[in-house]
């Protein structure tokens, strides 16, 4: 249910279950915000209904390294690091070939970071090592090219296919550092040049400098603290947001504009857990005994609204949170460069909104799952990144399955 609220976009904690939400604005740029509740009214759940990538099996089937996949109308695109592979695969899952391999050559790639299919034109591209190109090839793995950028990616290795050419980060200005980052939309012709451009919007960088007190140190996120964050759309369009506050706004192919508000409350940061990450912070930065300096504000002792942003391909937008934090004593497998005993790991939260802004609800990951990489669906599933008990990388389709009325 749908009911009028007479305040405006300002964000308040949710004290309902039932659904208030309201469009404001003008055509051009309008506002959804939603002041409580959800379509839902509670938790939709992930039901597992297929896989991809097996433990024990034929070497097609066992997945080293994921860096990236897509869905198709007919197929599953997988991107692998190790080795450097594309796998082709029916939605059931069954094998179809392998799609370029390791090396420098026409068709070949090293340290394959994004993958990017246009089932239009019958190409698919793959970022790699190469700053200056993307390797490129025909849905048989034949007619291989090498696409050259315009300018270097910029922070993410993210690509998508749309109908305005294929979409990326991109940046600029010639030098690129973590403290001086201008960072642009652009939409690739099928040979590299700029065919569209839009700038993202310019928020400060959550950036600390660190000395290691001996004349060395470097520049790393800082923990806790929000950054601009960015999703590209299969239609053409984007999402940027800035998650000091929950809000982010959906970029059109049209120009016009749609700014997300939801009601919300920051999750403190634990004390030992502020001070797990600030270890990790200047450990990063190459002190051997972690006892870096940094410039700048301390790190904020409350969460972002939101890590990450991610559009499917119905054009639903998936907001993934940091939750409350933990600690656990399995810090091998957590942070494996890290000497402690103890470690904190944070819960992973899902919302998921409509097209339209409107919040559907939270949705309950399994474990094992992972929203690195953004979920693509096919009709009423949706596949995600998944770790096997035993370790392995799989792909697994699940269907949501909102809470009964």
């Amino acid at each position: 249910m749908v009911i009028g609220a007479c305040a405006g976009p300002e964000q308040v904690r949710d004290t309902a279950a039932t659904l208030a939400f309201e469009t404001t604005g003008t055509d051009a740029a309008r506002i959804a915000t939603n002041h409580a509740g959800s379509v839902w009214g509670a938790p939709a759940t992930l039901e597992r209904v297929g896989s991809i990538g097996l433990d024990e099996g034929p070497p097609e089937l066992m997945f080293g390294q994921i860096a990236d996949f897509e869905v198709t109308r007919e197929h599953i695109y997988v991107l692998e690091t190790k080795p450097p592979v594309v796998r082709k695969y029916t939605h059931d899952g069954e094998w179809v070939a392998n799609l370029g391999r390791s090396g420098r050559g026409p068709g070949e790639f090293e340290w394959p970071s994004a993958l990017a299919v246009d089932e239009t034109d019958n190409r698919l591209y793959v970022k790699h090592s190469d700053p200056e190109s993307l390797v490129s090839m025909d849905l048989e793995g034949g007619a291989p090219a090498a696409v050259p950028l315009p300018a270097r990616s910029a922070l993410r290795s993210w690509l998508r296919a749309t109908p305005f050419g294929l979409a990326r980060i991109g940046s600029r200005r010639e030098v690129e550092t973590l403290h001086d980052q201008q960072l642009t939309m652009q939409w690739l012709g099928r040979s590299g040049e700029v065919q569209r451009s839009a700038a993202l919007p310019d928020y400060p960088a959550a950036i600390w400098t660190l000395d290691c007190g001996d004349g060395s140190g470097a520049a790393v996120p800082k923990p806790f603290a929000p950054g601009l964050t960015w999703a590209l759309a299969a239609d053409g369009g984007y999402v940027t947001g800035y998650p000091d506050r929950y809000e982010f706004t959906i970029h059109h192919p049209d120009g016009t504009t749609l700014t997300v508000n939801r009601y919300w409350s920051p999750f403190p940061v634990d004390r030992e857990e502020y001070a797990s990450r600030v270890s990790r912070a200047q450990k990063s930065a190459g002190c051997g005994d972690g006892s870096a300096d940094w410039q700048g504000d301390p790190a904020p002792f409350e969460k972002a609204a939101y890590q990450r942003l991610f559009v499917d391909q119905t054009q639903r937008i998936w907001v993934i949170r940091e939750g409350p934090g933990s600690p656990h004593d399995d810090c091998a497998s957590y942070e494996p460069d890290v000497q402690r005993t103890t470690c904190w790991r944070s819960e992973t939260l899902v919302d998921l909104f409509n097209p339209e802004g409107m919040y559907l609800g939270a949705v309950q990951i399994p474990d094992g799952v992972s929203l690195s990489i953004r979920p693509a669906t096919h009709a009423d599933k949706v596949l995600l990144l998944a770790t096997s008990p035993a370790g392995s990388a799989q792909l697994v389709w699940y269907r949501i399955v909102p809470p009964p009325e």
